[in-house]
């Protein structure tokens, strides 16, 4: 090999480890990007999550199932809570296996009894749910706080379809917005 020839492989060695380091500095930049982006989403999955039962990844695959009119509707899992205005939690409601269960962590808070459940939530709600949801089967569970009666959960069975679960939600929102005005 001529001096010639060794001198332009020489430059090109050189080339190619100055693009080799610049190579390995962006993709230490990209590695640094991706790390950071990594920890805002854990950040965002903690919050989510913190509000709920159930993870943030359940919560997303509960939510596409539901927005996806063929996915497998028994398999669905969603829960959702509602919580006074003075951030107390007033009731759990879980759809689950075509069932909706409705607690109510805090019955002498939520103070929902048979007369509240009866007037406000089976005559206007769930009689025309009933309608819709032909097999539907209630069950109320109940104790005494404070001398009182209050619903400590409410079972709803046979659920076929996540848009009663909806109005179920609804409904129950209605009752503790007339119980805790703003």
């Amino acid at each position: 090999m001529q001096e010639k020839e060794i001198k332009v492989l020489f430059n090109l060695k050189e080339s190619l480890k100055k693009m080799v380091q610049t190579k390995t500095e962006q993709i230490q930049l990209i590695e640094n990007e991706i790390g950071s982006l990594t920890k805002q989403c854990d950040m965002i999955d903690y919050l989510i999550s913190d509000g709920s039962f159930i993870s943030a990844a359940n919560l997303i695959d509960a939510e596409t199932a539901a927005s996806d009119h063929q996915s497998q509707f028994q398999n669905l899992e969603y829960t959702q809570k509602i919580f006074s205005p003075s951030k107390e939690l007033l009731t759990v409601l879980q759809f689950q296996n075509n069932s909706v269960f409705i607690r109510f962590p805090n019955p002498g808070i939520s103070k929902i009894n048979q007369e509240i459940y009866i007037n406000e939530f089976v005559k206007p709600h769930l009689v025309s749910l009933k309608k819709i949801e032909h097999d539907l089967t209630p069950n109320i569970t109940k104790n005494i706080y404070d001398s009182e009666e209050y619903l400590d959960s409410i079972t709803l069975s046979n659920i076929s379809n996540f848009e009663s679960f909806e109005y179920i939600v609804e409904s129950i929102n209605e009752i503790f917005k007339n119980q805790f005005p703003k």
